[in-house]
């Protein structure tokens, strides 16, 4: 039973990232907006919201590793983990002159944190360092909205006659089955670990960890098969983005969260795996191979925390 849970589950993503994927397309289209910061924007910003659930009640519970810790190494299975497979599938083509918004907050957001954390108040992430992090993170929508609005490239101005209200629909219960199918897989997935005898902290360390950001893996990966670059690696870069700025300072709202189990290796491999990201970016390509090295980082990454 276990197994056709994940099976139907795993069924039930693919079906939620596609419509999400098509309607978010067609959406940019309409809106003469690049479908770069749709992805980052709509699909990134959407497909975080399980991380946005774990973080939040973490700080509700007073867990506080629990709601960076989530953010830290979602954000590294973001770029090493999910962009390593999503390469792999399709070689992803990039414009770095159209993205450089989104490239620069990206990095910032990633160098701020652990700047905020190791401060006057080390390891203490308090109500007014969140603030700061909100404030970037509207001036962030603010940007790329104008930005992608401004620079549409001329090949994504394709006259599209679905209903704005049908898109939107389609975005949001796209979303939800997505989201709500992700949830149930973990469940079902750490279910079956833990009847294969798998210890506690090995399930924390690879199923929960990599569950939330499932989301983002299925929308990414749909992409990737439509061989739309611009979704896949928008959806990534914005959901790096949002779970500093946006979830981690939701949470500081709810409470100050101490970073006391978060190691500065764990911050380091988040700030060189976005820093990874930029540079080859900037080779208009991320190669097959470089697809490899990513998925064999995060490996190595999973076997030191371990």
């Amino acid at each position: 039973m276990i197994i056709l849970a994940l099976i139907i589950t795993l069924g039930l993503m693919v079906i939620g990232a596609n419509g999400l994927v098509n309607a978010s397309i067609k959406l940019a289209r309409r809106f003469r907006i690049s479908e770069f910061v749709i992805g980052a924007l709509i699909v990134g910003v959407g497909t975080s919201f399980p991380e946005l659930a774990v973080s939040v009640y973490g700080a509700i519970q007073g867990n506080s590793d629990v709601a960076i810790g989530n953010v830290v190494g979602s954000n590294i299975f973001n770029v090493l983990g999910i962009l390593g497979i999503t390469s792999l599938v399709y070689p992803i083509a990039v414009k770095p002159k159209t993205i450089r918004t989104d490239l620069g907050f990206m990095f910032l957001s990633t160098l701020l944190l652990p700047i905020l954390i190791f401060n006057i108040t080390p390891n203490i992430l308090t109500r007014w360092e969140g603030m700061i992090l909100l404030i970037f993170m509207g001036l962030y929508i603010f940007l790329s909205y104008r930005y992608g609005k401004n620079n549409t490239p001329t090949e994504d101005i394709i006259e599209d006659n679905t209903p704005i209200y049908s898109l939107i629909l389609q975005i949001i219960g796209g979303l939800m089955l997505l989201v709500l199918s992700a949830s149930s897989f973990v469940d079902s997935a750490v279910l079956l670990a833990q009847n294969l005898g798998m210890s506690e902290a090995f399930i924390s360390l690879t199923i929960i960890a990599c569950g939330t950001s499932l989301p983002e893996l299925m929308a990414s990966l749909m992409a990737a098969i439509k061989k739309n670059s611009n979704i896949a690696l928008g959806n990534i870069v914005g959901s790096n983005i949002f779970n500093i700025l946006g979830i981690l300072g939701v949470a500081t709202q709810i409470k100050p969260l101490t970073s006391g189990g978060i190691t500065l290796f764990d911050y380091q491999s988040m700030v060189i795996s976005a820093l990874a990201l930029i540079l080859i970016v900037y080779t208009n390509k991320i190669p097959r191979w470089i697809g490899v090295l990513f998925l064999i980082s995060f490996i190595c990454y999973t076997y030191q925390i371990a």
